[in-house]
């Protein structure tokens, strides 16, 4: 369980995890199903780290980027912007991970726009910060 009160802790993490999802795209050949989870879990931690910011508890944390980003957006509405962006992110946290019986495809052109977004949401949120 995280235990960091810290958002640069958060970022840190997040930066990394996005630093490793453009890594893992550019392999050749690409890792397609790992660069869009790493891309998801960066949001996931960027917006965390904005709500810890402004005093809410990562314990009430939840793994749902959609969830996470309504709670951001109550705090600082210029994110809903990311609405649409982030919408599909909850699928490549659980459905990339793990096997089930009906598994995403995932193009290049999503783990591109999924990097693209976690790249714009970075800026955004380490303005906030």
């Amino acid at each position: 369980m995280p235990d960091s009160a810290i958002p640069a802790d958060w970022m840190a993490k997040a930066q990394a995890d996005l630093r490793s999802a453009r890594v893992l795209r550019s392999a050749s050949p690409p890792l397609l199903e790992q660069a869009i989870y790493l891309a998801a879990q960066a949001a996931e931690k960027m917006l965390k780290a904005l709500l810890i910011k402004y005093g809410v508890p990562y314990r009430s944390f939840r793994h749902d980027v959609p969830a996470v980003l309504t709670e951001a957006c109550a705090i600082e509405p210029s994110l809903s912007a990311f609405d649409l962006r982030l919408a599909n992110f909850n699928a490549y946290n659980v459905e990339t991970r793990y096997p089930i019986s009906s598994p995403l495809t995932i193009t290049e052109a999503e783990v591109d726009e999924a990097i693209s977004t976690v790249q714009d949401l970075n800026a955004a949120i380490s303005a906030l910060l």
